[in-house]
């Protein structure tokens, strides 16, 4: 699992990494195993995701546009993709029809959405400012009427995994989006990267939840979390605080959880007055295969 969401039916919307250039975005109600997924490929890394609802319709927020690294990983996203739920379905990057970008420069782009504030927010890093994590906040439904037009991406490669798409490098992609460039922002700001890897952000009520988290190295020795609240002008408003739970191995062993210790903060959600923190976990008694559980706590 590498991010999650809940909808007001109580369904739970992950994404998964497999073979590093896929990802499956499932759902299921809580305490089920997913029997439906859709695949993207070649997006990226989906640090972060966000579910806003139409009716009946789900539309996964996700980053689009993704580069093959050296390891074979997709990562520096440079936009961010709004794209129908449509379980069974295979999706490329040149198949999503509403993109969002903000300017050259900007990359691993991971959205937010907090749809009853009509806010989108966007994460992500500037080339030419290394070492700090930038936000924006801008009013979801301004970002949804932008007119479309076209940009030049910066070069990418992906493919090499099948004989369908071979390796294509230093690509130029040409793509339709909406220019978040013409909207005057709600909100924008940045910090110094996290002492150790963030693990997924929320917006909500004008504050920015931000999780970091390690996965512990099955030895009995568990991953740490951390959670920091920001407000919109990037001021700290609840200090870098220990998600306690995840230390306790005894405890999470007793709910079978983890017994080594492998337990990774995965996402971060604030829906219906709860707060849902995220982690991947490994146990014996799942033959080692991943959890997804998410940890729910009142909001003070």
């Amino acid at each position: 699992m590498q991010g999650f969401d809940v909808d007001s039916r109580g369904e739970i919307f992950y994404t998964q990494v497999t073979d590093r250039y896929k990802i499956l975005v499932s759902r299921s109600m809580p305490d089920r195993q997913a029997t439906e997924y859709m695949t993207l490929c070649f997006h990226g890394h989906s640090s972060n995701m966000a579910v806003e609802e139409a009716g009946d319709e789900r539309f996964v927020w996700v980053g689009n546009y993704a580069n093959r690294v050296d390891d074979g990983n997709y990562w520096h996203e440079q936009v961010v993709s709004r794209i129908r739920y449509n379980p069974g379905s295979t999706h490329y990057p040149w198949n999503s029809d509403e993109n969002y970008f903000i300017e050259a420069g900007c990359l691993n782009m991971n959205p937010a959405v907090d749809a009853a504030n009509d806010q989108l927010a966007i994460l992500y890093t500037r080339v030419d400012t290394p070492g700090r994590y930038c936000w924006v906040v801008y009013s979801l439904s301004e970002a949804k009427a932008l007119p479309e037009e076209t940009v030049t991406l910066q070069p990418l490669s992906y493919g090499g995994e099948t004989e369908s798409y071979p390796l294509r490098k230093d690509v130029t992609p040409e793509v339709r989006v909406r220019n978040l460039s013409r909207l005057q922002p709600l909100a924008r700001f940045s910090i110094p990267t996290p002492a150790i890897a963030w693990q997924g952000y929320e917006i909500h009520d004008g504050r920015m939840y931000l999780m970091e988290g390690t996965s512990g190295n099955n030895d009995g020795t568990t991953g740490e979390a951390y959670m920091t609240v920001y407000d919109f002008e990037g001021r700290i408003v609840q200090s870098r605080t220990k998600v306690r739970a995840v230390s306790d191995l005894k405890a999470l062993t007793e709910a079978g959880i983890t017994e080594s210790g492998y337990i990774e903060s995965e996402g971060v959600k604030i829906r219906r007055g709860k707060l849902f923190l995220g982690f991947a976990s490994q146990s014996k008694k799942d033959g080692n295969r991943r959890r997804a559980n998410i940890f729910q706590y009142e909001l003070p």
